[in-house]
């Protein structure tokens, strides 16, 4: 009888932690359900790679085959980085011989390839991300991803429906390679592995939908910096909402407790329609701080208020597409019917 009973109650208990599980996931609208979206696997094409062989054996041969196998990708990598004349120039294999054995950034090359020596856990998420992104845009082609070093001048770089991503900018906070270029401290906090894929899905998400403000003010640039955050959001719904806008949890912390606060704050000071660029850039560039709030306030708080007033206008609107919003550029619009009042 006591056996039974005990049966019984773990059988109840097991039912209940099922129910809170099965709640708590259906907490989060986006985690919707890709199980049958079909698509490839993603795998990293090693750019990086390709390149610092490229002056071993016979040049012209790797030339044309890294055109052939990267396209613009690879032209215009060489224009932005190595030879603004281009690959057909006479001084192209001087050039980029040159970019390739530096001693800098062979070491460079070296460290990152032996820490990225393996991709399969971002490959493996990547996937994950473009089910999601297949079920938002289903007449989408998922672009390929390549891994490069770019000498820690790009995060990003998409080109010719290739999305770049320079491995070298997330060997952590810490490497020594940031002290010698001087990288601030506020800088190096989005320079982790764990960065990685969120900056990957931003960079996707600028270049499918840049910033066509014909005038900006402040709050058109809040809810353009919103709209990609809830990209990010939507394509990784599973990813850790910190490392989706590169803060600590400290700083998360701070911006939940303060949300109302520096919401009045912009109010009070009539910021949301100002046109002023130094205005715009205090609350929505990379910063140690924001401007005019204490020193432990996160910087880009513009962006991270931005993403709160999208969420709030999605929850609010569940017919709205993803592709519909993101395409859509009336802020003010979206503020009005997002209800956010924090």
């Amino acid at each position: 009888m006591l056996k039974s009973f005990q049966q019984l109650f773990i059988s109840k208990c097991l039912l209940l932690l099922t129910a809170l599980f099965l709640q708590g996931c259906s907490n989060n609208p986006l985690l919707v359900d890709v199980s049958n979206v079909k698509i490839n696997e993603v795998k990293f094409l090693r750019f990086e790679q390709d390149l610092f062989a490229i002056n071993k054996g016979d040049f012209e041969k790797n030339k044309v085959a890294m055109l052939n196998k990267y396209g613009d990708f690879f032209t215009g990598f060489v224009a932005q980085l190595i030879h603004p004349e281009g690959i057909n120039d006479s001084l192209f294999e001087q050039k980029i011989t040159e970019f390739v054995t530096d001693i800098n950034m062979n070491e460079l090359y070296n460290v990152s390839k032996l820490q990225y020596a393996e991709m399969s856990t971002y490959e493996n998420k990547l996937t994950d991300a473009m089910k999601y992104y297949k079920y938002y845009f289903p007449n989408a082609a998922v672009p390929r991803f390549v891994t490069m070093v770019s000498g820690l001048n790009y995060n990003v770089a998409p080109a010719d429906s290739t999305i770049g991503v320079s491995i070298e900018m997330y060997l952590g906070s810490k490497n020594k390679f940031y002290d010698m270029a001087e990288i601030p401290i506020y800088l190096r906090q989005k320079m982790n592995s764990y960065n990685l894929i969120s900056d990957l899905i931003k960079g996707m998400a600028m270049d499918k939908f840049p910033n066509n403000n014909a005038q900006s003010t402040l709050l058109t640039e809040m809810v353009y910096n919103g709209k990609i955050l809830y990209f990010i959001d939507a394509i990784t719904p599973q990813e850790n909402d910190t490392c989706k806008i590169a803060y600590t949890a400290k700083e998360w912390t701070w911006a939940e407790r303060h949300e109302a606060d520096v919401w009045g704050f912009m109010l009070k000071n009539k910021l949301l329609f100002t046109t002023s660029n130094n205005d715009i850039a205090k609350y929505i560039n990379d910063a140690p701080f924001t401007s005019g709030m204490v020193k432990e306030s996160p910087g880009r708080i513009g962006c991270w208020i931005g993403w709160r007033i999208v969420k709030k206008y999605m929850q609010l609107h569940p017919e709205i597409k993803l592709e519909q919003l993101m395409n859509d550029a009336d802020a003010q619009k979206i503020l009005n019917q997002s209800n956010y009042k924090p």
